[in-house]
């Protein structure tokens, strides 16, 4: 399985765009200029494979309204992106969109492989683990991804914590990442086939969380989109409640296709 960086963000809408119209505005405007604008300009960067999701508005037990999980070479690649005039305007396109001040703290952080600890300076820490199955990767063409939220009373954060939630779901063949914080709990999970396992995972996992709540449990759906598929006026990525999408990056072609 080839190196990779997961990156982990957390959404919620800026104070501007609250209630029912903002929160249309939101979805809009994640249609057609957020989620493309991060397609179109992040794989330069080394962003291999992009599955946001957005959740609903004003979700219960304080859960992220807007997630994604990012796939990069290398963390290098990233931080070389913020030094740069596209960065610099990427970083204000969030701004425009997503609140930064609590309790809406939308924030982002890099994930560590199971059993390190976290990242010092991360404001979201997240564990990922590989599985038995090379071919189930979270950037995999060949596999599907179930994500899911739970919201759950106050739990620690910690590898252990990660650790034990990992272990619920009785799972080790695909790639997992998790993000467990006080509040709730996302998951990414690879897997060969998204129907049965679906609601299974979150439910383990919800079965060992205080007063736990599953508020989103889908299959990310694959957006089939190379190069500067998204150049033109009027191109929208589909955007709606309760929906995960996955951005890959083509892979280069082996000696053995030619």
């Amino acid at each position: 399985m080839t190196p990779m960086e997961f990156r982990v963000w957390v959404g919620w809408r800026a104070t501007s765009l609250h209630g029912q119209v903002g929160w249309g505005r939101f979805i809009e405007a994640l249609s057609k200029t957020f989620i493309p604008a991060t397609w179109m300009v992040m794989p330069r960067y080394g962003l291999r494979a992009y599955l946001p999701s957005v959740t609903q508005a004003d979700p219960p037990q304080g859960c992220p309204e807007e997630t994604a999980l990012l796939i990069y070479d290398t963390r290098a690649n990233y931080e070389r992106h913020k030094a740069t005039v596209g960065g610099r305007g990427y970083g204000q396109m969030h701004g425009a969109l997503f609140s930064f001040d609590a309790p809406g703290l939308s924030r982002s952080g890099w994930a560590s492989p199971a059993g390190a600890d976290p990242d010092q300076k991360s404001r979201l820490p997240s564990w990922f683990w590989n599985g038995t199955d090379p071919t189930l990767g979270l950037d995999s063409p060949e596999a599907s991804v179930v994500f899911f939220m739970v919201g759950h009373a106050a739990a620690p954060v910690s590898k252990e914590t990660a650790a034990a939630l990992y272990r619920s779901l009785e799972y080790t063949d695909g790639q997992v990442v998790l993000c467990p914080t006080a509040g709730f709990t996302l998951a990414w999970v690879a897997v060969a086939n998204p129907v049965a396992p679906a609601h299974a995972f979150a439910t383990r996992l919800a079965a060992v969380l205080p007063e736990a709540q599953v508020h989103s449990q889908h299959v990310t759906r694959d957006a089939h989109a190379e190069g500067d598929y998204l150049e033109g006026p009027d191109v929208q990525v589909a955007v709606s409640d309760q929906m995960s999408l996955r951005f890959l990056k083509a892979r280069a072609a082996s000696p053995e296709d030619a």
